[in-house]
C-alpha cells in the first residue's frame, strides 16, 4: 500500500498541472473509473487477510478521498478559468435590438398613465385641456 500512496502523490501532482477539463476527465477514468487503477486494487481488498485488508482499505480510501477532493478543486479551477476567458473574449452589445423576441409590450406604469390620461379627457368632455 505505500507504493499506492506514493502513485497517488503522482497523481495529485498531475490534476494539478492538468491543462483542461478533458485531461482531467482522463486522469480521472484512469483512476476512479471502472478499469481505473484504484477501483481494481479496492476490489483486490478480498483477497487479503482481515487485518491486513483493513488497513489496505483504509489507506485506498484515505487516496481516493484525496483524490476525488483533489478532481473537485481542479475541475473548479478550470471552470472559473473558462469562465473568464469567455467573459474577457465575449462582449454583449445592449443596443442591438433581443433576436428573440418578436414584439414589446408597454410598461405597466406607463400604461396606467395612459389610462389616467384618456380618463380625465373622457371626463372633460372629449378634450384635453391646453398646456
Amino acid at each position: 500500500m505505500a507504493d499506492f500512496d506514493l502513485l497517488s502523490d503522482d497523481v495529485l501532482r498531475e490534476i494539478a498541472a492538468a491543462p483542461s477539463s478533458d485531461a482531467l476527465e482522463e486522469i480521472r477514468v484512469k483512476m476512479l473509473g471502472r478499469r481505473g487503477s484504484l477501483t481494481l486494487a479496492m476490489r483486490e481488498l478480498g483477497a487479503l487477510e482481515p487485518e491486513e485488508r483493513r488497513r489496505a482499505g483504509a489507506a485506498l480510501n484515505a487516496a481516493k478521498d484525496r483524490i476525488t477532493a483533489a478532481l473537485s478543486v481542479a475541475s473548479a479551477r478550470l471552470g472559473r478559468a473558462a469562465l473568464e476567458e469567455r467573459l474577457a473574449t465575449e462582449r454583449a452589445d445592449v443596443s442591438l435590438p433581443v433576436p428573440f423576441v418578436s414584439s414589446g409590450r408597454i410598461h405597466p406604469i406607463s400604461q396606467t398613465v395612459d389610462e389616467i390620461v384618456a380618463n380625465n379627457i373622457a371626463a372633460r368632455g372629449g378634450m384635453a385641456k391646453p398646456r
